[in-house]
């Protein structure tokens, strides 16, 4: 909250700031069964030409299945209302949760908006994929320990058994408006607390913190890479680098940075979510699933 604009911590509860707790739908969503996916890594081959020897970067690929893959609990946002981005940060679980009837007339109860299976496809891009690929890294890790740089090519979940559920988590929705923009919006977890969404940072404040730590983190960071050849080498790197070295870069990146964190709440409010909504759903293309048997 040090890095926050003055007038943006002196706000007070009025008519553009708007505080209500909403019971939010989500897909709870469990499945089993299966995983089959392509993992490569590159390896250096060593070869001679004349008098000469060279080597020849090379990838290698090879096939990892899990079996008996199961998840539980996954809970997906079931609304068009929201930023689904937002929402997921929130620790969001029925495990362990008594599940009640509302009375939609007494509560704000959001109507679902995405149906069952549109929310699965979005578990599968948000959730689903990244857990399964740190899976199949790790299993291969695991078989082949020699292997470096290792990447999933491709994966296909089968899905032997899946249930799905909607329902409604308690989360208070904080709307404000910000100096020309309206309808900022912060999401508070309704049961544990947590927030996420749009906070405010100052040009000045961050500008003013990036230039004090500048210097000091630039040369930390040539000694840290430096030492990863020779300890010596590191300290003659890190003396090398002086502050009137540093100054002038320093006032370039400093108020970069100011700006990118002023303006972040705004832009992405605009479009950044939405841009990086397209590259995730085209980053899942390789990645597939199909039910064989649904339960």
């Amino acid at each position: 909250m040090r890095l926050a604009p003055k007038d943006w911590l002196e706000m007070r509860p009025d008519r553009s700031f708007r505080l209500t707790r909403r019971f939010i739908p989500f897909w709870n969503i469990s499945i089993r069964g299966s995983v089959q996916c392509s993992i490569s890594t590159k390896s250096n081959i060593p070869f001679r030409h004349g008098e000469n020897y060279y080597s020849h970067r090379q990838w290698h690929s090879f096939p990892i299945e899990l079996e008996n893959i199961s998840f539980n609990d996954l809970n997906i946002l079931a609304s068009n209302d929201f930023d689904k981005y937002r929402i997921q940060r929130l620790d969001v679980s029925f495990e362990d949760a008594q599940i009640v009837e509302l009375d939609s007339k007494k509560l704000h109860v959001e109507k679902a908006t995405i149906d069952a299976e549109k929310g699965f496809e979005n578990a599968w891009i948000l959730m689903l994929k990244p857990l399964l690929e740190n899976q199949c890294l790790e299993k291969a890790k695991e078989t082949f320990p020699k292997f470096e740089n290792l990447k999933v090519d491709s994966l296909h979940l089968n899905i032997e058994s899946k249930r799905e559920r909607l329902l409604y988590y308690p989360i208070y929705v904080l709307e404000y408006d910000y100096r020309s923009t309206k309808n900022f919006s912060c999401f508070v977890d309704g049961v544990t607390g947590f927030i996420s969404g749009d906070r405010q940072f100052s040009f000045s404040k961050v500008t003013l913190a990036t230039f004090i730590g500048f210097y000091p983190s630039i040369k930390v960071a040539l000694f840290a890479f430096g030492s990863m050849v020779d300890l010596l080498l590191a300290f003659e790197i890190a003396d090398d680098f002086t502050f009137s070295a540093a100054l002038p870069l320093s006032l370039i990146v400093a108020p970069c940075v100011g700006f990118y964190a002023r303006s972040y709440p705004k832009s992405y409010r605009n479009g950044l979510s939405e841009e990086q909504w397209q590259r995730d759903r085209s980053n899942a293309k390789k990645f597939t699933y199909g039910i064989s048997k649904v339960n």
